[in-house]
């Protein structure tokens, strides 16, 4: 859905860009990236595949941006043109940004974050490390014959 969406909007600057300077067409990006940020959700961690292919999109629209042919060489070139960062530097920051802010309480909603020393009070080496919060479930079990009923 979101590669289909990245698709639509490239497709249409790829059409109007004969007709636009290259100021606009950068203008252009700030329609594109929001959708690429909202991908960040998935994250890296299992879904290389997808967001390898969030990648050649952001590629594919840094060439069209640039009136480039496609290519793999040029693919890159494009990027350090336009002085964009990579997706997945992209995905590092703005965790790291979402971390300072729940640290230092500029978020309006408070996380219980938990590290390993408030567990236990054993001194160990991974005293300071972040402790998971157990995920809660609420399963619920259908019985199908009386659905089918």
């Amino acid at each position: 859905y979101i590669s289909s969406k990245i698709n639509k909007k490239i497709g249409l600057l790829k059409r109007i860009r004969a007709s636009l300077p290259l100021e606009a067409r950068l203008f252009f990006i700030n329609h594109i990236l929001p959708i690429f940020d909202y991908a960040d959700i998935w994250g890296d961690r299992g879904n290389k595949t997808l967001m390898s292919h969030l990648q050649i999109l952001h590629n594919k629209a840094a060439r069209v941006i640039l009136d480039l042919p496609s290519s793999d060489a040029s693919a890159t070139d494009s990027l350090k043109k336009l002085k964009w960062k990579l997706l997945s530097r992209r995905r590092t920051e703005h965790r790291l940004i979402f971390l300072y802010k729940c640290f230092n309480n500029l978020f309006s909603y408070s996380f219980k974050i938990n590290f390993n020393k408030d567990t236990h009070s054993y001194n160990t080496r991974t005293t300071n490390n972040f402790r998971k919060t157990l995920a809660k479930r609420n399963w619920v079990c259908l019985d199908l014959n009386k659905l089918r009923n």
